[in-house]
Order: C-alpha cells, then sequence, then structure tokens
C-alpha cells in the first residue's frame, strides 16, 4: 500500500535534521505492482537484503506509526512488526524512533515544535520489547496481517536468518534503559554465541531473568547496576566463571 501524503509529509520535516542523507522507504524505495522483467530481478535483488536497512547497528529506523483512520493499525500488520523486531534487535535505543509518538506528543503544532533535532529524538525514542527468538516471533506472526499471504512465510525465514547473522554474532547487547522491557524469553541468551559485554543496566521492569543468561560462552561483563526490580539471580550466574557483573545495589 503507498503510505498517504500526511505519513510522506511528516517522514520530510523529520528529514531537514541533515543536509546528506541516504533513505530507504520501504514502499517507495521498491518497484510496485505491475513490474517489467528488469523491475522484478531488482526488486527481488532488494528484498534479500532489506533486513540489513532496519538491523543494522549504524543506521537510524524511523517508523511511521501513525496512520490514516480506516487503515489497519501498524501492531497489527506483519511487516511494520518485522521491521520494529529487526531494528531493535542489537540498535541503540535511541536510533530507533517512534515518529508517531513524536507526532502524538505535540498534537498540532507538528514538527515545527522541535527546534533541533535533539528534541524530536527525545520525544520519539520508542518502548521497546526484548528481542523475540525465532520460534517465538513465528507465532506471534500467525495474528497478524498481510497484503499479500505468502509474505508470511518469506518474514518468517527473513526473520531467522537475521537473528542468526546479527544477534547470534553480536558482540556488545545494549538494553540498558529500557524499562518496558519485563522478562527475556527463556531461551534467547543461548543463541548469543559471540556476546561479551551485556547491560540491562536501569531496567526497572526486569522481575527475573532466564537461566540461559549464564550460557553466553563469550562474555565477561554483565551490568545489571539499576534493575531494581530483581529479587534473584539466575543459579547459572552464580557458577559462572571470568564474569564480571555489576550488581543493584539491593543485591549487592
Amino acid at each position: 500500500r503507498r503510505p498517504p501524503r500526511s505519513t510522506l509529509s511528516s517522514s520530510s520535516a523529520a528529514s531537514d535534521v541533515y543536509k546528506r542523507q541516504a533513505f530507504f522507504l520501504d514502499w517507495c524505495s521498491l518497484y510496485q505492482g505491475d513490474r517489467t522483467e528488469e523491475q522484478q530481478e531488482a526488486f527481488k535483488r532488494a528484498l534479500k537484503a532489506v533486513n540489513l536497512w532496519y538491523a543494522h547497528p549504524l543506521t537510524w529506523v524511523w517508523a511511521l506509526t501513525m496512520v490514516p483512520q480506516g487503515v489497519k493499525p501498524y501492531v497489527e500488520r506483519g511487516w511494520p512488526c518485522f521491521e520494529k523486531a529487526v531494528g531493535t534487535m542489537i540498535k541503540d535505543s535511541y536510533m530507533f524512533l517512534d515518529l508517531g509518538a513524536a507526532e502524538r506528543n505535540v498534537g498540532r503544532a507538528g514538527y515545527d515544535a522541535f527546534g533541533k533535532f535533539d528534541d524530536l529524538r527525545e520525544s520519539a525514542v520508542a518502548g521497546r520489547a526484548a528481542p523475540l527468538t525465532p520460534s517465538t516471533f513465528h507465532k506471534m506472526l500467525d495474528k497478524l496481517t498481510f497484503t499479500n499471504g505468502a509474505d508470511r512465510v518469506f518474514v518468517a525465514e527473513k526473520y531467522t536468518s537475521t537473528f542468526t547473522e546479527i544477534f547470534c554474532s553480536a558482540k556488545r547487547l545494549d538494553f540498558g534503559g529500557l524499562t518496558e522491557i519485563k522478562t527475556f524469553d527463556e531461551h534467547v541468551f543461548h543463541w548469543c554465541h559471540a556476546c561479551e559485554f551485556l547491560s540491562l543496566a536501569g531496567c526497572t521492569g526486569l522481575t527475573s531473568l532466564p537461566e540461559s543468561l549464564g550460557s553466553m560462552p563469550a562474555c565477561t561483563t554483565l551490568n545489571l547496576y539499576g534493575c531494581t526490580g530483581l529479587t534473584s539471580l539466575p543459579e547459572s550466574l552464580r557458577t559462572k566463571k571470568n564474569l564480571t557483573i555489576r550488581l543493584p545495589i539491593h543485591l549487592q
């Protein structure tokens, strides 16, 4: 579906913060509708790497979560939920921005209310969930809507490959300050084969941690400072060697 004019104008207003940028706009950057043979080949090539635009740790992702009346909400659609899931997988929290939230925060004043980019960023920092293992994400997809039903299988496979290639190879994972996170998938840390540094500092909503936290073979630093909701640590952490843990004050 082509983004409505209001969505595109919001993106244009936000883009004024830099004079040189490279943009990928999901629908607009790919050939849509009836395609020539050459356009179809370009479309296929683009789909193979579409996940990298969202998942790469050095790209900003701006989520256009506000939709016109009558359009199915962002959180009920398969592609947007995939894009958010991979876009928040390893990226620093301030690099995934919810422009819809920013727009709701300023109301009729619009983007003119933001004097500088830092103001926009502060207003648009999105709430993030904990990363999902492929099996958990696949179950979530069953409840979401796709315009093209065949995309469901493609998105499931693309999420699995993204998770395997990017999350499993990340040496640093920083979820610090994400107060929305209540818990983690019990198996998610089994996938962290390369992670050397993990920060959950300031995740005040965390009440428990899975035993898989102690299974990360390369991890040498774990920051739990400020996790005020934790009542205990997984037993797997107590026996793990060569791991420095910064504990919240009440567990020290």
